[in-house]
């Protein structure tokens, strides 16, 4: 090509003439069409080929590329695939200057345009392979010789740096992980070179001068959305035993007895999903709702039925769990027992109260009694029986002693006996009328006394945002004295005021008067006396002269924000959003410690945040809740159950009495594994005949597609978000939009995929725009998208590209 020609001979003349960076800028534009990318003429492949072209890299045509790469004339997609191109791996020299001109440019790769977005992440994952050859080759001349030579050991040492920022920047995974997706062979041989490296680094006991590369190099090889950062918004704090499966069990088996083992399966999956429950902790909420339920029951008929449930219907719905939560190919757990589930009772076993009570109620040792039956079924062996029951031998018979016989016997005695003739349990649970469910709230003690007297005591009664607990914030601003206000305010407008100190206040009095000098911007600022940049001079003011100040500040304008309308929540949101804002390296390395103290002050203020708006969170939580748990819903299943029940009348109860009773005891007299499943194998009593039980692959994939009416509905939500987040502010709504989509991916994981393909093309990319914080992440948009497909891989680096750029933007630029 002509335009070739001209840029080679162009790289010949400045090597000659020896350019500057500035010069060979200036030149390179005029040979280079306008407007267009030297990446169209292969411009960092021609400086690459002359900078490598000796045994040495020539560090003038390097600079040259670099100078090209800053000025936007070609991409760091080109150049990283140049990069891994260059197969000389013996020419040590030219080898490490390559791995410090990466170090020097790794920090700031991004694309552009369109058209770089195609390419970076297979040039990455190119890349990553490339950094593994070096890195194997010179691991394997040790293995060999047992020695390397001071050159080879500078340049694993460079790999080992380039390796380091590689795994540390979250970009670059991501662009990674997409890549992964796309270039299957690539990877694959990056996973054979990694295992090569660990055998080397294993027979020839090379030691790292980097311990956690070989950790980087795995999490290279086996790549996972796991591996990319996402801000969790279902950070829950730790619940009361059995706050959620207790009561769920209990209106689940009182109201529709009848139900499907699958049924309760489905629903326990979800809530295993949503709470992030082991299989330990799940079988152990389970088996301690029932007995949670039974203690509370005191008529004949729901303590029949809750005996039941936990001696014929439990132990199927754990089989089911723990069969469907296995994960395909792994080692095979004991024929005998369930280890989960003996882990468990391990828990419960701790219980006493719960246990000396049960004993009690029950006559006899409960848990020898329950886990006897469950033997039978595998779920526990004769050793875990001893045991358990040997813990607990010392209580029953002290319980026995103290209770001299005035014990009624308990109905559970008489559900055990009644195993065969099982038709009349099943009548009693169909005919049973549902109780009135008790909700227990538990409350936690606030820290402080109500009388004390010291300046933090007095600040956290008048002026700190508490859940439940307004402040009137006219009250907190009852607290500033005038004089103080306007001294602390001409000290926070000078432009020095990042290097004095807080005038002639002390910390406490700026505490109280800080409000004041809030409230004085905010009207300033609404009238328009003071710009956005005289607003946002106070605010980093107040940031960088002690951390605590920002944290008192957003304290107060939450406070503010619950006394005024709507329409203008706006301005104190993007103050609070303002002291959440990264520091620049420059202002982090003026103030000692501050990196530290940032740490600290962020998490607060927005836990102060999240305190004032929990409405808009916990909304969010709920609508994601409601999604899943319609996406998850077996069709058939709910409903046949609960239309069979509301069907029935007395008549055809009697009438069918004596078949459904042959029915059961067929079943009973069948050795299969479902022979004391009861509702499963007699849905005669509940009327018309209930749907299958759902297969375990059928309950383990993921729905395909939405059904009506809740793709219609995802539809209308979502046309409805990309309105909120349309404008350029930051609002309420638009917050709400990102609460709604983290809470889905992240409670929802893979099982949301037909949901988020309903996404609107641009929604993500408005929600960047308007979305200041540093809440969005690379983890967040890579689960957005299908990457299995080459939309969803388009899509996702597109995002993945803007997001990278705001956030150069913002971390370069002061405002």
């Amino acid at each position: 090509m002509k335009e070739n020609n001209k840029i080679l001979q162009l790289i010949y003349v400045a090597w000659r003439e020896r350019w500057s960076d500035s010069q060979w800028g200036i030149n390179i534009k005029k040979v280079l069409p306008r407007g267009v990318s030297g990446d169209v003429y292969n411009l960092a492949d021609c400086l690459m080929q002359q900078a490598l072209i000796g045994s040495t890299a020539n560090p003038l045509v390097l600079n040259y590329l670099k100078h090209s790469l800053c000025a936007h004339l070609v991409s760091h997609a080109a150049v990283l695939r140049c990069i891994a191109r260059y197969d000389k791996l013996e020419r040590v020299y030219c080898i490490t200057s390559l791995l410090e001109f990466l170090v020097s440019i790794v920090d700031g790769v991004t694309c552009r345009i369109k058209s770089e977005e195609a390419v970076l992440p297979g040039a990455v994952v190119q890349l990553i392979y490339w950094l593994l050859q070096i890195f194997a080759r010179t691991v394997q001349h040790y293995e060999l010789y047992g020695e390397i030579s001071a050159e080879q050991s500078y340049m694993l040492d460079q790999t080992c740096v380039v390796i380091d920022r590689i795994s540390q920047h979250q970009f670059m995974l991501s662009m990674l992980y997409v890549g992964s997706r796309e270039e299957f062979e690539c990877h694959g041989k990056i996973r054979d070179k990694y295992a090569a490296i660990k055998g080397s680094l294993t027979n020839s006991n090379f030691t790292l001068s980097s311990p956690g590369v070989e950790q980087q190099l795995q999490q290279f090889a086996y790549i996972d959305v796991s591996h990319l950062d996402l801000q969790k918004l279902n950070v829950l704090p730790a619940e009361k035993i059995s706050y959620c499966i207790q009561p769920l069990l209990a209106v689940e088996v009182l109201l529709i007895p009848c139900k499907e083992t699958s049924y309760y399966v489905a629903e326990l999956q979800m809530l295993q999903r949503l709470k992030r429950y082991t299989n330990t902790r799940l079988f152990y909420e389970i088996i301690r709702a029932g007995f949670l339920t039974l203690s509370n029951v005191a008529d004949t008929s729901p303590d029949t039925m809750w005996g039941a449930f936990m001696f014929f219907k439990m132990p199927h719905i754990i089989k089911q769990l723990h069969a469907l939560q296995r994960v395909p190919g792994e080692q095979p757990p004991p024929s005998d027992y369930i280890p989960e589930l003996v882990e468990a009772w391990e828990l419960l076993i701790q219980d006493n109260l719960l246990l000396d009570f049960m004993d009690t109620k029950c006559s006899c040792n409960m848990i020898e009694f329950l886990l006897n039956d469950w033997t039978k079924q595998q779920l526990v062996n004769d050793v875990h029986v001893k045991k358990f029951a040997s813990q607990r031998e010392a209580a029953s018979l002290l319980l026995k002693k103290c209770d001299n016989g005035q014990q009624t016997p308990s109905n559970i005695i008489f559900i055990k006996r009644a195993e065969v003739p099982l038709s009349g349990v099943l009548k009693t649970l169909c005919t049973n009328k549902v109780q009135d469910m008790v909700n227990v709230l538990c409350q936690v003690p606030v820290v402080l006394s109500d009388r004390g007297d010291s300046f933090f005591e007095k600040w956290v009664r008048e002026c700190m945002v508490e859940r439940n607990k307004l402040k009137n914030p006219r009250q907190i601003l009852a607290l500033c004295d005038d004089s103080m206000v306007d001294e602390l305010l001409l000290s926070l407008s000078k432009p020095e005021a990042a290097q004095l100190k807080p005038c002639s206040l002390s910390w406490q009095e700026t505490c109280l008067n800080l409000p004041g000098v809030l409230h004085h911007v905010l009207i300033a600022w609404e009238q328009e006396t003071l710009s956005s940049a005289d607003v946002k001079n106070i605010l980093d003011n107040i940031k960088r002269r002690l951390f605590s100040f920002s944290v008192c500040a957003t304290s107060f304008l939450c406070a503010y924000m619950y006394s005024v309308r709507e329409t203008e929540l706006l301005k104190p949101l993007n103050m609070i959003q303002q002291f959440l804002a990264p520091l620049t390296s420059e202002e982090l390395s003026s103030q000692e410690y501050a990196k530290e103290r940032l740490a600290l002050s962020y998490p607060i203020i927005r836990k102060i945040e999240d305190i004032n708006e929990p409405q808009s969170l916990v909304l969010a939580r709920l609508c994601v809740y409601c999604v899943i748990s319609c996406l998850e819903t077996r069709s058939g299943v709910a409903c046949s159950s609960f239309s069979g029940l509301k069907k029935r009348s007395r008549s055809n109860d009697e009438e069918d009495q004596a078949t459904n009773v042959a029915k059961v005891r067929k079943v009973i007299g069948d050795g299969s594994e479902n022979s004391n499943d009861f509702t499963d194998n007699a849905g005669g009593l509940a009327g018309p005949r209930l749907a299958s039980p759902s297969s375990s692959t059928e309950l383990r994939a993921t729905p395909q597609t939405l059904k009506e009416p809740l793709q219609s509905s995802i539809q209308h939500i979502f046309s409805v978000f990309l309105q909120f987040v349309s404008g350029d502010e930051l609002s309420p709504k638009a917050v709400f939009v990102y609460q709604f989509i983290s809470l889905l991916v992240e409670c929802g994981g893979e099982r949301v995929a037909p949901v988020l393909r309903l996404l609107p093309a641009n929604l993500v990319q408005q929600l960047l725009k308007v979305l200041p914080t540093e809440d969005i992440r690379v983890g967040l948009i890579s689960r957005l998208y299908d990457l299995h497909v080459q939309g969803g891989r388009q899509a996702a680096v597109a995002d993945l590209c803007l997001w990278r750029n705001m956030q150069m933007a913002r971390h370069s630029i002061h405002l």
